[in-house]
C-alpha cells in the first residue's frame, strides 16, 4: 500500500492478522544490520520477542521510514478485537485512481453515520476526518513551526534586499556624472543598463554564495537542537543538509532579488538627462527629488519589516518565557521515568500484572538514592494519554453523543507523593483500595471546576464503565498536549484498573546513569525477559515536547537581532 516492498522475503498475508495465527515479523534494515549481524539467511528463522517465538518473514529496504510511526524497527500483524471502545488506531489507505479526497471523505462520513445509528452507545457523535499523508506528516513534523520561520526569514531577506537597494540607489546617484559622460561620448543606454544589472546580479550572487556557507552551519545547529527521541517522528529522521535543490533555490532567489531590487537603480541611471547632469554638481544631484523619494520609501519599507520581525520574535520569546515559568503542577526536578509494556503472551491475569507492579516497586525502592517510587499508566509529557466518556451519578444521563470526556489514569498509592502533585482535598489512595473494595477515584481541579463548582465533590459519584466514588482532589498538571492546558482527569487505584502498559516514576538524588542501571536490575530481578522502554528524566520529556517551540524561538531571536540593529539605525 505504501509502495515499498521488502528487500528480502515478503510482507504479511491477510490470514496472519487473525487471532491464533503464527507470530511473524518484518524487520527494518537497521535492526537487521546493527542487532542481528546482517545475517543473509535470517528470513525464515525464529527469534524471541516478549517470550514468544516469532518467525522473520521479511526485511525492509535501507532508509525505509514513515514519520507517523516514529523510530520503528520491527513490524508485526495487528490483530483487531471486537471492542468498539478502541479508538487509538489511525488508518492509512490508498485511494482508487480518480477518487478525490472530498469524495472519499463524504463516503466515509456516511459510513460513520451508519455506525452511529447502529451502535449509538459507542459511535454516537463520532465522525471521520481524512487528510493526505503529506499533510498529516507535516502536522506531526512541525510544518506550522517551519512556516513561521519561513515567513520571518522571508521578511529578513526583504529587509536585506531593501538595504542593498538603498545602497545601490545611493551609489547610482553618485555615478550619474560618470554615466552622463559615457552617454555623451557615445555609449548606448542599453549597454549602461546591462552593466548596472550585471553589477547588481554579481553582488547578489556573491551574497548567495556566502549564504550557502551560512546555511551549512545553520542546518547543523538546528539538527543538533532536535532531541534524538524526536528525530524518528520527523521526515528523513531530521537529517538536514544543503543539497542540489537547495543550491538551485538559492540561485533562483539571488537572480530574482538581484533583478527585482537592481532594476530600479539601473533604470534611474538609464533615464538621466545628460545636459542637466553635466551642469549640476554631485551634491545637488544626490538631493534630487526622485532618488530621495525612492530612498525614503525604502527606509519606510525596511522599518516596517524590522518591526514585523521584532514583534513576531518578541511574542515567540514571550511565549517561551511563559512556558518555562508556568507551574506544571508537579515537581520535575529529580524525577526519573521508566516505561514498561508487559507482553500479552505472559500477562493475561490481572493478579499477575498487579504482582509485577508490586514486586518491581519493592525492588526499585531498595535502590540507593531513591526517595520515592510509584507507577502510573500515563504520565505528563509522556506522549500518550487515555480518555473515557463519563456522567455524574444522580444527574440526567446525556445522550451518547453529548457525554463529556475525561482523561483517566491508573496509579499506585504513592504516585502523587513521588510526582510532587499536591493533594487539595480528601485522601490519597492506599493499599486497601483493592479490586474487591469500593471503586474510588481522585479528580483534578479542572474536573472540579467543570462538574462541581462551589460544591464538595467528596462522596460524589462518576459513572464511567463503572460507578466511581470521589475520595480526593489533586492539583492540575500540564503536559497532556502541546497547549499545556489542564483537562478534566480522574485517577484510579492501579489495583482496581489493571493495565499492561505502565511507567515507573522515581524521585532520586542519584545520577541518571546510576538510576537507569539500578532500575533495569530491579525489573530484571522480577522478570528477566522484560524489556524497559528507556529510562529518562521527566525534564527530558518536557524538553522533547517543547523542542519545536524552543527551536523556532531561537531561530526567530537570531534573525531578529539584525532587525533590532536596523531599527536602531533608523531611529538615530
Amino acid at each position: 500500500m505504501l509502495g515499498v516492498t521488502p528487500q528480502q522475503g515478503r510482507g504479511f498475508f491477510r490470514q496472519e492478522e487473525q487471532p491464533g495465527a503464527p507470530h511473524v515479523a518484518v524487520l527494518s534494515y537497521e535492526l537487521w544490520q546493527n542487532r542481528l549481524g546482517g545475517d543473509p539467511g535470517l528470513v525464515g528463522k525464529t527469534i524471541q520477542i516478549d517470550g514468544a517465538g516469532v518467525s522473520i518473514v521479511g526485511i525492509m529496504p535501507e532508509g525505509f521510514h514513515l514519520p507517523l510511526m516514529g523510530p520503528v524497527k520491527l513490524w508485526m500483524p495487528l490483530t483487531l478485537s471486537d471492542d468498539r471502545h478502541t479508538r487509538y488506531l489511525p488508518v492509512i489507505a490508498r485511494m482508487k485512481p480518480g477518487v478525490s479526497l472530498a469524495r472519499a471523505t463524504g463516503y466515509l462520513k456516511t459510513v460513520a453515520q451508519r455506525l452511529a445509528d447502529s451502535y449509538p452507545a459507542t459511535n454516537a457523535g463520532r465522525s471521520v476526518q481524512l487528510r493526505t499523508l503529506r499533510e498529516e506528516i507535516g502536522r506531526d513534523g512541525g510544518s506550522q513551526e517551519a512556516l513561521i520561520v519561513f515567513w520571518l526569514v522571508g521578511c529578513v531577506l526583504l529587509l536585506a534586499c531593501s538595504n542593498v537597494a538603498n545602497l545601490v540607489v545611493g551609489r547610482a546617484v553618485g555615478r550619474q556624472k560618470e554615466m552622463a559622460v559615457r552617454l555623451a561620448i557615445g555609449a548606448g543606454r542599453g549597454r549602461l543598463l546591462r552593466q548596472l544589472l550585471t553589477e547588481n546580479l554579481m553582488l547578489f550572487l556573491m551574497a548567495a554564495a556566502l549564504s550557502v556557507l551560512f546555511a551549512n552551519w545553520g542546518v547543523r545547529w538546528i539538527a543538533q537542537a532536535i532531541p534524538p527521541e524526536v528525530r524518528g517522528y520527523l521526515p528523513n529522521s531530521a537529517v538536514l543538509r544543503v543539497d542540489a535543490s537547495t543550491l538551485l533555490y538559492t540561485l533562483g532567489i539571488a537572480l530574482f532579488t538581484g533583478l527585482l531590487f537592481g532594476i530600479a537603480p539601473a533604470l534611474h541611471c538609464g533615464r538621466i538627462d545628460v545636459n542637466h547632469v553635466l551642469k549640476e554638481n554631485t551634491a545637488r544631484l544626490s538631493a534630487g527629488g526622485a532618488s530621495a523619494l525612492f530612498k525614503n520609501c525604502l527606509i519606510v519599507f525596511e522599518t516596517s519589516l524590522a518591526l514585523v520581525v521584532l514583534v513576531a520574535a518578541g511574542l515567540l520569546v514571550k511565549g517561551l518565557v511563559r512556558m518555562h515559568a508556568r507551574d506544571p503542577g508537579f515537581t520535575p526536578n529529580g524525577l526519573v521515568t521508566a516505561r514498561v509494556e508487559l507482553p500479552d503472551s505472559q500477562y493475561t491475569d490481572p493478579k499477575r500484572i498487579e504482582a509485577f507492579k508490586k514486586d518491581a516497586l519493592e525492588h526499585i525502592r531498595m535502590l540507593p538514592g531513591i526517595r520515592a517510587a510509584a507507577v502510573g499508566n500515563f504520565i505528563p509529557y509522556g506522549g500518550s494519554d487515555g480518555s473515557a466518556a463519563y456522567s455524574v451519578d444522580g444527574r440526567p444521563v446525556p445522550a451518547p453523543a453529548d457525554r463529556p470526556f475525561t482523561l483517566i489514569d491508573s496509579v499506585s498509592p504513592d504516585y502523587f507523593n513521588a510526582m510532587g502533585i499536591s493533594l487539595l482535598r480528601g485522601r490519597a489512595f492506599s493499599e486497601q483500595d483493592r479490586s474487591d473494595s469500593l471503586a474510588v477515584g481522585i479528580i483534578n481541579q479542572a474536573m472540579l471546576r467543570r462538574q462541581f463548582p462551589g460544591q464538595d465533590p467528596l462522596g460524589q459519584r462518576i459513572r464511567l464503565n463503572r460507578i466511581v466514588t470521589i475520595v480526593g482532589v489533586v492539583k492540575d498538571i500540564t503536559g497532556q498536549d502541546d497547549t499545556d492546558r489542564p483537562y478534566p482527569q480522574v485517577y484510579f487505584p492501579y489495583q482496581q484498573y489493571s493495565t499492561k502498559s505502565m511507567t515507573f516514576v522515581l524521585r532520586t538524588d542519584s545520577a541518571l546513569q546510576d538510576t537507569a542501571s539500578g532500575v533495569l536490575r530491579a525489573i530484571y530481578s522480577v522478570d528477566n525477559g522484560q524489556a524497559v522502554l528507556g529510562v529518562r528524566t521527566i525534564e527530558e520529556l518536557m524538553a522533547n515536547q517543547c523542542a519545536p517551540f524552543i527551536i523556532v524561538g531561537q531561530v526567530s531571536s537570531f534573525f531578529a537581532a539584525p532587525c533590532f540593529w536596523q531599527r536602531s539605525e533608523f531611529m538615530e
